[in-house]
């Protein structure tokens, strides 16, 4: 999200209305803040001068231009590396500009001075600068603006025959022109593009003068308008889906940034108090509210921060508010801003001179971040799931359907009629929904009472803990506990093998949701409880392929029920009530398993499945932000396919007792279905 360095200077509406008073009174009122704020500097050589014209969407990348010894020279800046030149194109004279770089940062697009003339440039850590040519006809003069989030769509102007056009490139088909809008010379610019690529906005010539527009594969350029008393506009940037644009019109009062929609059309932001009426948008947030361009005081340009709760805003005085010290320093123009709203760079005039600046924290409510936050929730469901799959896993290992081992290889399960055997088990999870002082682990005890003719019986008491910490000091903490029965059936040495079961949960939840607020972070508390049903059924067939090795192709089939009751959160500003909710999965698993049989004490085994859940999403999550609005999201994403994978071993060093352990991975499991890596291990004693 960016500006270009040779911008021209010419259903829940209601409950939004209410959340902007709210959020107005916490942004300027309540809240601690911790915004900070940092001049980028400039390269080195020549006289002091640098401007930010683009942030990556998380904040970490600042691109923009410097001078070099005279002429300007593209950078970009982390907080690491500092401001780095990225060097100018082959075979014309040192003069390069950076005006945006894509989503993480490893993309920036601009404009750099080659053999053939100014021309636009897409530049890597790999492949560094490379030119993308122009369009066909005319002289050569082209420049980037914009590029997608992941970097593959890079939308600017080139030259044709009698004038100018935007175009959109890609790899694939290279610089392809967008065309103008209808009357008028020949000159239209793409400015902004989609997180997609499929939405690009920027302005058009008619007989009127230039217009801005919105452009699709399928409508094609279309005419945005202009606000009341116009006839000249320019669209600048558009939010990740292609639903909101930015950018500035003439109006009856002067230039006026405006937030255009498809249902409300093109809507003017008004200017900063003072002055005459100039302001323009350049930049929005990902969801589309939070703007940042500049406006025009009594003093002269200021960079501004807009949103629908607070209308704009001079960045100075929210800083400032926010308590940082920006003694020697005008802002003068907002030129980026992140994806979330909280970081915003720019240009201003500090001691040194011109200098790019970069301001983070900056005191950002949106019901953008709120509801990020309550849809978070909705993951405390796959948690628990996640937990009782893994008890259910470790019941079946305890089970000991697998037979016992003689010198022979495998025998029937008929050695141990009569016995009982006590036996506890624990496993412990290493995941990526982990981290830090994360812990995830289950474990029980329990009895296996062995009947006649392989059949055997038995249960057991479990329980389990999961904590993790999430966003803005948020955590969550899951605790839970109760019995689970199996049985299984084994007749003979090779053949059929059987085994069923269920499991019942108590579980307990503690809770807190951290979101944005202000300058930091705050968090609202609640606690709940839940129950968890499940039932499984397993079928198998053993065949021996050795005199010591067997193989068992099966199959099995879950089915899981998660009830979680409703709770009130407590604490912070933004407190929620989350209603009960239901999460139901049905399962099934497709697999392959090998024993071997490496002597008459130690069994050794391995196995590879593919599981396949038949719900395509969660369950929904509704609720109400207290004394604001109601919510209600879909299900969240689901693990559909994915596998698993380990080894496994039972070792008895003496009669009467046994050690079991497996290790498990999880393979493609993006959601919680199965753990990354599972170590269990049991014991257990013939009573």
């Amino acid at each position: 999200m960016a500006v270009p360095a040779s911008s021209p200077r010419a259903g829940k509406l209601a409950a939004t209305c209410i959340l902007s008073v709210i959020l107005f009174i916490f942004c300027c009122g309540t809240t601690a803040s911790s915004s900070d704020f940092e001049g980028l500097g400039d390269l080195p050589g020549g006289s002091f001068s640098s401007q930010a014209w683009g942030v990556s969407s998380d904040g970490s990348v600042v691109i923009g231009t410097s001078s070099v010894d005279g002429p300007l020279n593209a950078f970009r800046w982390t907080q690491a590396g500092g401001m780095i030149s990225l060097g100018d194109l082959p075979g014309g004279g040192l003069n390069s500009g950076a005006d945006a770089v894509n989503s993480d940062g490893s993309v920036v697009v601009g404009s750099g001075s080659s053999a053939s003339g100014q021309e636009a440039f897409r530049w890597t850590q790999a492949g560094g600068m490379v030119g993308l040519g122009d369009l066909e006809g005319g002289s050569f003069n082209s420049q980037a603006h914009d590029v997608n989030a992941d970097g593959s769509v890079v939308v600017g102007y080139g030259s044709i025959a009698g004038g100018r056009e935007a175009f959109r490139w890609t790899q694939e088909d290279g610089m392809v022109s967008l065309g103008d809008l209808p009357g008028g010379i020949i000159e239209s610019a793409a400015r902004g593009v989609s997180g997609d690529g499929s939405v690009v906005v920027g302005y058009g010539t008619t007989d009127t003068g230039r217009e801005a527009f919105r452009w699709t594969q399928a409508s094609g350029m279309v005419a945005l308008g202009f606000l009341a008393g116009g006839n000249e506009s320019y669209a600048w940037r558009t939010n990740d889906d292609g639903s909101v644009i930015v950018g500035t019109s003439e109006s009856a009062s002067g230039w006026e940034a405006f937030r255009w929609t498809q249902a409300g059309g093109m809507v003017g932001l008004g200017d900063l108090p003072g002055g005459a009426v100039d302001s323009w948008g350049y930049d929005i947030s990902s969801d589309g509210s939070v703007i940042v361009g500049y406006g025009t005081t009594d003093v002269g340009q200021e960079a501004f921060r807009w949103t629908e709760s607070t209308g704009m805003q001079s960045l100075k005085d929210i800083l400032t508010a926010n308590g940082v010290d920006l003694t020697g320093w005008t802002l003068t123009e907002a030129t980026g801003v992140s994806g979330d709203g909280t970081t915003i760079v720019g240009i201003g005039t500090s001691p040194n001179g011109t200098e790019a600046f970069i301001a983070r924290n900056t005191g950002v409510i949106t019901t953008a971040t709120l509801n990020n936050s309550l849809a978070s929730m909705g993951q405390v469901s796959s948690t628990v799931s996640s937990m009782s799959q893994t008890i259910t896993s470790s019941m079946m290992d305890a089970s000991h359907s697998a037979q016992l081992n003689t010198s022979e290889g495998l025998s029937s399960g008929d050695e141990m009629n009569g016995r009982t055997q006590l036996w506890v088990v624990g496993t412990v999870i290493s995941d990526s929904s982990l981290s830090g002082d994360d812990f995830g682990g289950e474990g029980g005890v329990g009895l296996t009472r062995y009947l006649a003719n392989g059949l055997s019986v038995g249960g057991g008491a479990f329980s389990g803990k999961r904590s993790l910490d999430t966003s803005h000091g948020g955590n969550q903490k899951t605790s839970l506990i109760g019995p689970g029965v199996f049985v299984a059936y084994a007749p003979e040495a090779y053949g059929l093998r059987l085994e069923g079961g269920g499991t019942w949960h108590y579980v307990n939840m503690d809770l807190k949701r951290g979101y944005q607020n202000a300058g930091g972070s705050a968090q609202s508390s609640g606690s709940t409880q839940a129950q968890a049903f499940g039932i499984y059924g397993r079928i198998g067939w053993a065949f021996p392929v050795a005199s010591r090795v067997a193989l068992q192709p099966f199959a099995q089939y879950n089915w899981q029920r998660v009830k979680i009751d409703g709770y009130t959160e407590s604490g912070g500003p933004f407190p929620a009530r989350f209603d009960s909710r239901t999460d139901t999965s049905n399962r099934a698993r497709l697999g392959l398993q090998a024993q071997y049989s490496y002597s008459e004490s130690l069994n050794l085994w391995s196995w590879a499945a593919w599981s396949h859940r038949f719900e395509n999403k969660g369950a929904s999550m509704g609720g109400q932000l207290t004394g604001l609005y109601a919510f209600n999201y879909d299900g969240g994403p689901v693990d559909r396919n994915w596998g698993d994978a380990g080894v496994g071993a039972k070792w008895r060093p003496y009669e009467g007792f046994e050690t079991f352990s497996r290790l498990s991975f999880g393979i493609d499991s993006q959601h919680n279905a199965e753990p990354d890596l599972a170590l269990t291990i049991g014991l257990g004693w013939d009573i």
